[in-house]
């Protein structure tokens, strides 16, 4: 049984119309070549871009109110630790005899 030929004519493989005169192997090559063209097209698009791309920050979108509020609870929680005791106490075993004298040391030779 053979296929009319307006049939291979109007099929769903074909991208552009082919003329009449067109022999079916010249249009299975044609079909091959568009596959293998789409192939490689897929495998191009697959293949990672060399440069990172970096969000501007003009380009980020505004904080969610969740966001703000965790921000603004880690803000008052570092806040709050500049002014603890607890701040002092460390900053205190630096403040030996040894290193006020060599601190004005520094001072008196315009390092600090």
């Amino acid at each position: 049984m053979t296929r009319p030929s307006h049939f291979l004519n109007n099929t769903s493989l074909k991208g552009n119309a082919t003329p009449q005169t067109q022999s079916l192997q010249d249009q299975l090559l044609e079909t091959r070549l568009r596959i293998e063209q789409a192939k490689l097209a897929k495998l191009e698009s697959d293949i990672p871009d060399p440069t990172p791309k970096y969000t501007r920050y003009e380009d980020m979108p505004p904080p969610t109110p969740e966001d703000e509020a965790r921000f603004e609870a880690q803000f008052r929680e570092l806040i709050a630790a500049l002014d603890s005791e607890e701040i002092e106490q460390r900053l205190n075993r630096f403040r030996t005899p040894e290193n006020i004298a060599l601190r004005q040391q520094l001072k008196e030779l315009g390092v600090l």
